[in-house]
């Protein structure tokens, strides 16, 4: 019996739909990274209407940086494997932060839901780059007195 593919309607997470066991179409946009890298802006604003993969085009770019991750295997026969750029594959820290998941009834519910986002991010590189953070620095004093700020 021929099987069929489906439409991942809804599904953002890049990692997420390149696991599923289930057959998805796929168009590869993976050469979007190559162009981030050329261009090498500082800035990028990406606009598009809703439902136009501005979170999938997002977690994939995160995917292939992310030093904390390994995603060899995710990337697999992808356009962007075969170019000069596979070399940095997971060779840096990505921030990414996503507000989509975050309510609260009042101010402070979503202030607290931002500092739950921003703690996460934080404590995630605080491992990876331990001995590299001078802890007597007036800027990580100021840092963490802010996180902690986040937690009230």
């Amino acid at each position: 019996m021929l099987r069929r593919k489906i439409l991942p309607v809804g599904e953002s997470d890049f990692r997420t739909l390149r696991e599923s066991k289930t057959e998805n179409y796929y168009v590869d946009k993976s050469l979007i990274i190559k162009d981030f890298i050329e261009e090498g802006k500082k800035v990028s604003l990406i606009t598009r209407p809703r439902r136009f993969g501005k979170t999938l085009n997002m977690t994939m770019i995160r995917d292939f940086f992310d030093i904390t991750a390994d995603s060899r295997e995710i990337f697999d026969g992808l356009d962007i494997m075969s170019t000069e750029y596979t070399a940095q594959l997971n060779t840096r820290p990505v921030v990414f932060l996503s507000l989509k998941g975050i309510t609260g009834e009042n101010v402070k519910g979503l202030f607290m839901g931002v500092g739950k986002v921003l703690r996460e991010e934080y404590y995630k590189y605080e491992r990876v780059f331990a001995n590299q953070v001078d802890e007597k620095s007036s800027e990580y004093y100021h840092f963490i007195r802010y996180l902690g700020c986040l937690k009230k």
